[in-house]
């Protein structure tokens, strides 16, 4: 039994947060139990570990903080609220997966780890795979374990091979967005950097800074301008999906001491998911950022994610068509993993060998769908390449 009761903790009730029992493949395979929160707001994410292989954890729960999720400066009746601030420092906003890099102590002995937003450890999904991802951002980039050395750490994960809402000229890459100190407040970068000058020579990536507003301004004249300019440059490209900007990230300075995050998106971006309500794009969206956390999504775990912006019973109106997305996604699912059952069966090569490759498979799976094939064996083709890279590289200390 735990000593730390994660309802005061985290400010919410047991349907809040759910047990977890998972493996810290960054460690040696431990086994971490314990508690992670869904409510929204400042604890979205966090968690307790209550045990380590078995064993329970120091003071009976290390806390690990999550990335917050960030709201608009705005309610739905268009209401502003901007409380009074000392500065406001505006960084660009990616469009991807968010990564915590966490430490706990296990016997002594300090350890690093990573998670998805509502996963204890980051690992591979059907929807992506997360794990192989961020092992490449390590090799790539591999300051981000010694980074984490003083404070927690939230990055996102973004390009074409973890393609969400936004395309991206770049493959895949990752950038740090803030730090996390033991109270769960958010540590501004501006704040960070000189705390991680270590970083500098190896080139962590970090967000880009667009903007600060010092001493007196509209706040929401400056906005909307802003808003405008990202507008400006957004394009709808033919699949849906927009090349541009995904927006800003505000990082409010209160006058109190605090820092609180605002989100501005592009009207495109925010009418997908704002103005729309809970329409189908938002829908789909939230299915498949619940296949980042599982491998099998109902209509509980997708309203769990949708609550953090709607209404219950905004959402249970919804419900046939919340199932009808959650089967198209999972028809993608099943159709990807089809195409990839066959073509490693098949010991096809498409890097290797394209021209027979696509001749093999147009052979198995109808014409009218063969550019989702291609883009499924292609994009398979590269990361397994990047895999065999992988397997001869000493990632972990």
């Amino acid at each position: 039994m735990i000593k730390k009761n994660p309802c005061e903790i985290f400010q919410c009730t047991e349907k809040d947060f759910q047990s977890f029992e998972e493996v810290d493949v960054f460690n040696d395979n431990k086994v971490l139990k314990g508690y992670i929160c869904h409510k929204d707001g400042q604890f979205y994410g966090s968690m307790i570990i209550a045990h380590i292989n078995g064993i329970q954890t120091i003071e009976g729960g290390i806390v690990v903080y999550g990335t917050p999720k960030q709201k608009y400066p705005f309610d739905r009746n268009g209401i502003w609220h901007f409380p009074p601030v000392e500065k406001i420092n505006i960084y660009e906003k990616y469009d991807g997966t968010n990564v915590v890099s966490y430490r706990y102590i296990y016997r002594g002995q300090n350890y690093v780890s990573y998670k998805l937003r509502l996963t204890p450890v980051i690992h591979n999904s059907r929807w992506g795979n997360f794990l192989d991802m961020w092992k490449k951002m390590m090799i790539k980039y591999p300051i981000i374990r010694l980074a984490t050395r003083r404070f927690d750490m939230s990055f996102e994960l973004y390009g074409r091979q973890n393609k969400h809402l936004i395309e991206y000229d770049i493959d895949l890459d990752v950038a740090l967005l803030f730090a996390i100190d033991k109270k769960g407040d958010i540590i501004d970068l501006e704040d960070l950097l000189p705390e991680i000058e270590y970083c500098v020579p190896l080139r962590i990536p970090w967000t880009k800074k667009e903007a600060e507003i010092r001493g007196k301004t509209d706040l929401v004249s400056y906005y909307k301008r802003l808003q405008g300019q990202k507008e400006a440059m957004m394009v709808k490209l033919p699949d849906g999906t927009l090349k541009g900007s995904e927006g800003s990230v505000w990082y409010l300075h209160t006058v109190d001491g605090n820092v609180i995050q605002y989100k501005m998106k592009p009207e495109s971006v925010e009418a997908i998911h704002w103005k729309e309500g809970i329409g189908k794009n938002v829908i789909l969206t939230t299915v498949m950022n619940c296949y980042e956390s599982i491998n099998a999504v109902d209509f509980e775990s997708v309203k769990i994610l949708l609550l953090e912006e709607f209404l219950e019973k905004d959402i249970d109106q919804k419900k046939d068509l919340i199932l009808e997305c959650i089967k198209e996604v999972e028809e993608q699912i099943i159709f990807k993993e089809e195409v990839l059952s066959f073509y490693n069966k098949e010991g096809l090569d498409v890097v290797k060998d394209k021209r027979e490759t696509m001749k093999i498979l147009s052979q198995k799976f109808p014409k009218d769908l063969m550019r989702n094939v291609y883009t499924i064996v292609a994009k398979e083709g590269s990361e397994k390449n990047e895999r065999t890279i992988m397997a001869g590289v000493f990632l972990w200390d």
